[in-house]
C-alpha cells in the first residue's frame, strides 16, 4: 500500500497504532516531502499494520481533504460534483479529495449554503489513509470506495469550495482591522539596567530574554516570592511588574501579577523603588510655578499676558484665569480680538461680563441655527452633505437682507450689520472662531482659545451610502467610480468581519498608522488591490472637471454628497481618512477624514487658557510650535474622600451595577454632613440617582458627566460638596484619530490620553470651586482615586458597608488570637478563614495544623474558642453550627453573599478525625464550623494589621518569613517575636530565622 501511495508521489508519513500522529516531529515534512529514500528506514521501524499512513495535506502534497461526517451533506455535495473523484469510508462520513494545483488552501471548516458543514484539510492537516485504524474505533479501519489510482486524474477542487475559503480567508484578514482603541495604562518605565541591579539586590537571576510583542520580559530562575521555579516566573523589563504561573504565588498570571512596588513591598525592600531611572528621552514636566494664594495666581497670569507672545496657561478651575483675561482685555488688550470657547452658552455669558466692563463694541456670534436662520431644515441638510450653507441657501434665500423682494431680513446676516471690526470684541464657539478669522476678521490681533483646544481636529464623517450618489456624475467606467465601488464591496465585507464583536469597530486606514490597535495592519490601496499613486492624479482631473462641468448649487440638488468627494481626495492623497464599520444599525458604515480648520496664514498672537492643556498637543493642534507656557498651582484646602466600589459606565449599564451604585451613593449621602450637594454621574443612571436623592431632605443637585451646561460657570460655587458616582472616562477613539492626525508618537499618545484620563474627573470635582473657597469635600466612588498628582491620596477611605463588617468581624477575632497567643501574622488570619478566597488555604490543609496546635497548646486553643464563643454570643454568634432545618447554599457565589467579601456556611457533616475539643462539641484539632470571611483586594492584611496597631500600640511590630503550602512567604506581624518563633517550633513550621526581625516603624 505505501508503494501505491509513492508511486502517486503523496508525501506520506507513518502514524503510531491508533493515533492521528507520526512517531516523530513531522513538520519538517511540509517543506520537504518525504520519500522513498525516508521509508526504507521507516518500513522497518515503523511497520503497516499496526502502524497507520498519513497524507501530508495541503502544500506539501497539492491534496486537499473534504471531510464530511454528515452523509445527507456528501449526499447534497455531491449532487454538486459532476465527477468522479477518489474518496474513503470514514467511521461517521467520508473523505473527498481534490488536487489544490499551485494555490496553498488553508485548514478551514466552511457552512457551504445549500449543502452544510463541510471541513477542509489543507496545509497544515494530517489525513490518515487507508488502512489505517481509527483512533477512537479499534474495529474500524479506513478503506477507499474509490481509490486515487483508479481515477486517470484527481480533480481540482471545486470552484465554489474554492470561493467560499477565499471569502473565509479574506473575512478572517479583514477581522485583524477590528479593534478597539483604550486607555493605555503607561507606568513607570525602567531601565534595564535599574532592573537588573533589582533583581541582583534581591538574590533573582534572569537566564532567558522573552519577546512578547513589541515588549521584553526575563525570565527568573525562581520566583522571588515563593522561592518557586516550576511556576516559570518572569518579570517585565519596561516596568518590573513580576508573574508567575503558580496560581498560589502572590504574582499568579491569572490575578494579573504584582507591580514593582508592590512586589519589593512583599520583601522588604522599599527602599529600591526610591532612586529609579527611567528611560533617555522622557521630557520633563512643564515648570510649575507655585502661588500662595488665588490672588497671587491671578497676578501671575496678568503680567504673563502684559508681556505678549503666544501663551499656553494652566491652572486650577475656580482661580480665574478667564476671569483675569477678560479684564485685562477690555482694559487694555489688543483690538480686535477673538474669543472662542467649546459652547455657545458659555459664549454668551462672556459676552455678558465684557459689555459690563467695556463701552467699545462687544459681538457673541451664534452661528446658523434654528433661531437665527428661517431655512434651517434646509440648511442643515446642505451642512450633512459637506456644502457651505452661504454659498448654496443664503443667495436665493427670501429672508437675505439683500433680497428687496422679502422684508424680513436673516437674523443670521444682521449679526454681520454695522461692526466694528477694527475695535470689536468677538465671542464666538471654537469651530465659529476659526471661519471667522479666515473670512471675516483676517486682521484680528489676538485669538483666546478657552477650554479644550484639541477639540479644534474634528473628525468629519458621511456615510457609505455617500459614494453611491455620485454615479449620477461619474461614468461607469471612470477612475473614480472604479474607487468608489471598490470601497462600496469593502465597506459590506468590513461590515461582516465585525459582526457580533460588541465595542469594537472595523478600521481601515488610507495610510498605515505607526501606533494603536490598528499599527501595522493593511491600509485601504492594498485592500483594494489598486495602485492608488497611478489613479490619483486621474482621479483628481475627473473630480476637477465635475466642478467646471456642474456648479455647487446643482450639485445639491442633485442629492451629490460632497464629503464624499472631499474623502476621496483624502485617499488618493494618503491622507487622514479611513473607512469604519460597527454591527450596529444605529451607527452604519462611514467614512471619515480628520480636518483642522486653523488657518495656517493668521498670525495675531495666541492665548490658550485650559486647566490640563498638553502643551505638545496644543501646539500642533494650532501649528504654533514653541507657546510659553505658565503653569500655576495653588495649595489646596479640600476634605477629599473615597468610597471604593465598582462603578463604572460599562457596570451601571447593567442592573446590578446600578443597584450597587445607589447603594454607594446612600452610603456616600450618610458620610457627607453638608446641606448643598452636587452629584455627578453617568448618564444612563442619571433618572435613578435623582429618584434616590429625593428621599433626602437637604438640597442635592445631580448631572451627568460631559454636561455641557454648567462646564466652565461658577453656578455651582455655592455648594460644600461634590461627589462623583463613577469617574467621566472620553471615548478613546476619537483623540485617537486627533492624534494621528497631528503626528503624535505613541509616547506623546499614551501620555496625552492618560492626562484626559485624569483630567475630566479634575475638572469635575472642581464645579464646586474648591480653590477659593476652603473646607470643601469632594467624595469619589470608584475602584481607583483619580487626583494623585493634584491632590496627592485621599484624606479618607470609606469603606463599603460590607467591608466594614468583616474588617470589623476579623479584628475581634484576631484580637482575642493575640491576648492568648500573644501574637498574629497574615498566616494566623488565613488559618482563621480570613482573607482573600483563593489565598485561604483548604480546609483540610488548615485541619492538619489545628491538630498540630491543639497538642502543643491544648489550653490555648480551648481558651481561644471559649472567648470567641462568649464574645460574639451577643451579636449572634458567626461560628454557630447552622440548623438541620436551615438551608446551606453549596456555592460561595450563591445569592446572597454580597462582594467585596463572601460568608460561607460550613455543613453539619465533617469528615475529619473525630473527637471533642472542649465544650465546642466539634472534631478534635479542626475550629468550630464557622462563616469564612472574604476579602477582595490584595490590602487586607496590612488594612487588619493597622487596626490591631491602634489596638495594641504597646506590641512592637516584625517581619517573619515561613515556608507554606504556597511556598516561601514574607510578611509583617505584630507582638512577640520569640513567642511566635516558639509557635513554628512547637507546631513543626519550617521558618527562616535570619529573616525574622523586629522593625522600627
Amino acid at each position: 500500500m505505501v508503494g501505491r501511495y509513492l508511486d502517486l508521489k503523496w508525501p506520506v508519513t507513518p502514524l503510531l497504532p491508533g493515533e492521528v500522529r507520526p512517531p516523530f516531529p513531522w513538520r519538517q515534512f511540509c517543506e520537504r516531502p518525504p520519500g522513498r529514500e525516508e521509508w526504507r528506514r521507516w518500513e522497518v521501524l515503523f511497520p503497516v499494520p499496526p502502524h497507520g499512513l498519513g497524507l501530508l495535506a495541503g502544500r506539501p502534497s497539492g491534496i486537499v481533504v473534504l471531510d464530511i461526517d454528515d452523509p445527507r451533506v456528501a449526499e447534497r455535495l455531491h449532487t454538486k460534483i459532476h465527477f468522479t473523484t477518489p474518496f474513503t469510508k470514514t467511521r461517521r462520513g467520508f473523505h473527498f479529495y481534490f488536487s489544490a494545483g499551485q494555490e496553498e488552501i488553508p485548514t478551514t471548516v466552511l457552512d457551504l449554503p445549500g449543502i452544510g458543514l463541510v471541513e477542509v484539510k489543507g496545509t497544515g492537516s494530517l489525513v490518515p489513509l487507508p488502512p489505517t485504524q481509527h483512533r477512537k474505533d479499534p474495529n474500524f479501519r479506513y478503506t477507499w470506495l474509490l481509490a486515487p489510482w483508479d481515477v486517470s486524474e484527481i480533480p481540482p477542487l471545486p470552484k465554489f469550495v474554492l470561493d467560499a475559503i477565499r471569502e473565509k480567508q479574506r473575512l478572517k484578514e479583514l477581522a485583524r482591522a477590528v479593534g478597539t482603541v483604550k486607555f493605555p495604562k503607561p507606568g513607570r518605565k525602567l531601565t534595564r539596567e535599574a532592573l537588573g541591579e533589582i533583581l541582583a539586590e534581591v538574590g533573582a537571576e534572569a537566564v532567558k530574554e522573552i519577546s512578547l510583542g513589541d515588549r521584553t520580559a526575563w525570565r527568573l530562575k525562581a520566583c522571588p516570592l515563593c522561592g518557586k521555579s516550576k511556576g516559570n516566573p518572569w518579570v517585565m523589563t519596561d516596568t518590573g511588574r513580576l508573574f508567575d504561573f503558580r496560581t498560589t504565588c502572590p504574582a499568579a498570571k491569572e490575578q494579573g501579577g504584582l507591580p514593582l512596588a508592590a512586589w519589593l513591598r512583599e520583601l522588604g525592600r522599599e527602599d529600591l523603588v526610591e532612586n529609579l531611572e527611567v528611560e533617555e528621552g522622557e521630557e520633563a514636566p512643564p515648570h510649575e510655578v507655585p502661588a500662595a494664594s488665588v490672588r497671587e495666581a491671578r497676578s501671575l497670569i496678568l503680567e504673563v499676558l502684559r508681556g505678549g507672545g503666544d501663551l499656553i496657561v494652566t491652572v486650577l478651575p475656580g482661580v480665574g484665569k478667564s476671569r483675569t483675561t477678560l479684564e485685562w482685555l477690555c482694559r487694555e488688550g489688543p483690538r480686535p480680538v477673538v474669543w472662542s470657547v467649546p459652547t455657545l452658552r458659555l459664549a454668551r455669558e462672556l459676552g455678558e461680563e465684557a459689555r459690563a466692563l467695556t463701552a467699545e463694541p462687544v459681538v457673541v456670534f451664534e452661528g446658523r441655527n434654528a433661531r437665527t436662520c428661517l431655512k434651517w431644515e434646509e440648511v442643515k441638510r446642505a451642512h450633512d452633505l459637506g456644502y457651505d450653507s452661504g454659498e448654496i441657501i443664503c443667495p436665493t434665500c427670501p429672508h437675505n437682507p439683500k433680497n428687496a423682494a422679502f422684508s424680513e431680513k436673516c437674523e443670521f446676516l444682521r449679526q454681520f450689520e454695522g461692526i466694528n471690526r477694527e475695535r470689536g470684541l468677538f465671542f464666538a464657539s471654537h469651530k465659529l472662531a476659526c471661519h471667522l478669522i479666515k473670512d471675516f476678521l483676517r486682521k484680528a490681533k489676538c485669538w483666546i482659545l478657552d477650554e479644550e483646544p484639541h477639540g479644534l481636529v474634528e473628525v468629519v464623517s458621511c456615510p457609505l451610502d455617500g459614494l453611491r450618489t455620485l454615479r449620477a456624475i461619474f461614468r461607469e467606467d471612470s477612475a473614480t467610480m472604479r474607487l468608489a465601488e471598490a470601497v462600496l464591496k469593502l465597506g459590506d465585507e468590513l461590515h461582516r468581519a465585525t459582526n457580533g464583536k460588541k465595542l469594537l469597530e472595523g478600521r481601515i486606514y488610507a495610510r498605515p498608522v505607526e501606533f494603536g490597535p490598528w499599527a501595522g495592519k493593511k491600509n485601504l490601496a492594498e485592500w483594494l488591490d489598486l495602485d492608488l499613486t497611478e489613479l490619483g492624479p486621474v482621479i483628481r482631473d475627473e473630480i476637477t472637471q465635475v466642478f467646471k462641468t456642474y456648479r455647487k448649487p446643482a450639485l445639491f440638488r442633485k442629492g451629490i454628497n460632497l464629503n464624499a468627494f472631499r474623502w476621496l481626495e483624502e485617499v488618493v492623497g494618503q491622507g487622514q481618512a479611513y473607512l469604519v464599520a460597527r454591527k450596529n444599525p444605529a451607527r452604519p458604515i462611514e467614512l471619515r477624514r480628520v480636518v483642522n480648520p486653523v488657518p495656517d496664514k493668521w498670525r495675531g498672537r495666541l492665548v490658550v487658557l485650559d486647566a490640563t492643556a498638553c502643551s505638545r498637543v496644543v501646539e500642533r493642534a494650532l501649528k504654533r510650535p514653541g507657546m510659553q507656557i505658565l503653569d500655576i498651582r495653588v495649595p489646596l484646602e479640600v476634605r477629599t474622600a473615597w468610597l471604593r466600589r465598582s462603578v463604572s459606565k460599562t457596570a451601571v449599564s447593567q442592573q446590578k451595577g446600578q443597584k450597587t451604585a445607589i447603594k454607594a451613593l446612600k452610603e456616600a449621602l450618610k458620610a457627607i454632613k453638608a446641606e448643598k450637594i452636587l452629584v455627578f454621574c453617568h448618564q444612563t443612571i442619571k433618572s435613578k440617582v435623582e429618584k434616590a436623592v429625593d428621599q433626602d431632605g437637604r438640597r442635592i443637585v445631580v448631572s451627568h458627566h460631559f454636561g455641557t451646561d454648567s462646564r466652565g460657570t461658577n453656578e455651582f460655587e455655592s455648594y460644600d460638596a461634590v461627589i462623583l458616582l463613577g469617574l467621566p472616562v472620553p471615548s478613546p477613539g476619537a483623540f485617537y484619530d486627533v492624534a494621528l492626525a497631528l503626528g503624535l508618537s505613541a509616547e506623546e499618545w499614551t501620555d496625552w490620553l492618560d492626562l484626559l484620563a485624569r483630567a475630566e474627573a479634575w475638572q469635575e470635582a472642581h464645579r464646586i470651586r474648591p480653590v477659593r473657597f476652603s473646607g470643601k469635600k469632594v467624595l469619589v466612588i470608584a475602584p481607583r482615586w483619580p487626583f494623585q498628582p493634584w491632590l496627592g491620596g485621599p484624606r479618607e477611605v470609606i469603606e463599603p458597608q460590607e467591608v466594614r463588617g468583616a474588617q470589623d468581624l476579623s479584628t475581634i477575632i484576631l484580637e482575642l488570637w493575640v491576648a492568648v497567643f500573644y501574637f498574629v501574622w497574615r498566616e494566623i488570619a488565613l488559618l482563621l478563614g480570613i482573607g482573600r478566597k483563593e489565598e485561604i488555604p483548604p480546609l483540610e490543609v488548615r485541619a492538619e495544623l489545628w491538630r498540630r496546635i491543639e497538642q502543643a497548646y491544648p489550653e490555648k486553643v480551648r481558651a481561644f474558642w471559649e472567648q470567641v464563643e462568649i464574645l460574639l454570643k451577643g451579636i449572634g454568634n458567626p461560628f454557630a453550627s447552622p440548623e438541620t432545618s436551615q438551608e446551606v447554599p453549596r456555592n460561595r457565589e450563591a445569592k446572597g453573599f454580597l462582594p467585596p467579601y463572601k460568608r460561607s456556611l460550613k455543613g453539619t457533616g465533617n469528615p475529619l478525625p473525630q473527637g471533642q475539643m472542649g465544650n465546642s462539641g466539634n472534631p478534635k484539632g479542626v475550629p468550630p464550623p464557622y462563616k469564612e470571611i472574604f476579602f477582595s483586594g490584595r490590602k487586607w492584611w496590612p488594612k487588619l494589621l493597622a487596626r490591631l496597631r491602634k489596638a495594641h500600640p504597646d506590641l512592637p511590630l516584625f517581619e517573619v518569613q515561613i515556608r507554606t503550602p504556597g511556598g516561601l512567604q514574607r510578611t509583617r506581624g505584630l507582638g512577640d517575636i520569640e513567642a511566635a518563633q516558639e509557635f513554628c517550633w512547637a507546631i513543626g513550621l519550617e521558618i527562616n530565622e535570619d529573616a525574622w526581625r523586629v522593625c522600627d516603624v
